[in-house]
């Protein structure tokens, strides 16, 4: 059973603490943005797996040290180049080859980075917009369903969601289109 979307802050306390759950919440979650950072390096998959492997290490070996939990999207991309570069024997970005990338790769290196922004903008959120937007967007329950679990009217949740989605917009600097 899926659960219920909690904030990364909060995922994160949970993985300080023993919990699985969350730590496994933590992968699902950004693993999409691990892979597209190091696809985006053209990294074999041998050398891929390696860098997600890694990046999970680094996690577990720095989880108590992050002062920002809300900012880890950032922490992971970051690594997740850093480690990219290693792999690659590359020591700085503007020493990598320019290479075209294929269309697949080219669209998991622009969804991941979306991936992290959304996270980011989610995180910055009230909890009441985010779980409404988790609700109607990652769960897809019905307005009826989101009616009882929110306690509001079926015809406020349409302008509420909007409200919300502008309000993500705002503060992801309009980065991103509904």
């Amino acid at each position: 059973m899926e659960e219920e979307w909690k904030a990364t802050a909060e995922l994160v306390g949970d993985a300080r603490e023993g919990s699985q759950q969350a730590w496994d919440a933590l992968v699902e979650r950004f693993a999409p943005l691990v892979v597209g950072v190091a696809r985006s390096f053209r990294l074999s998959p041998v050398d891929v797996d390696d860098v997600v492997q890694v990046v999970w290490i680094r996690l577990v070996e720095h989880l108590d040290k992050i002062r920002e939990p809300e900012r880890l999207a950032g922490w992971i991309k970051t690594t997740a180049r850093n480690e990219s570069l290693r792999v690659s024997g590359q020591r700085t970005a503007e020493e990598l080859p320019v290479i075209a990338l294929d269309d697949d790769t080219a669209e998991q290196v622009v969804k991941a980075d979306l991936l992290a922004q959304l996270l980011d903008g989610l995180e910055r959120l009230g909890d009441r917009c985010r779980q409404l937007l988790h609700a109607i967007f990652v769960r897809e329950h019905p307005y009826s369903q989101i009616s009882t679990e929110f306690d509001m009217p079926v015809g406020s949740i349409g302008p509420t969601r909007q409200r919300c989605l502008t309000q993500l917009r705002g503060v992801m600097g309009g980065r991103v289109d509904a």
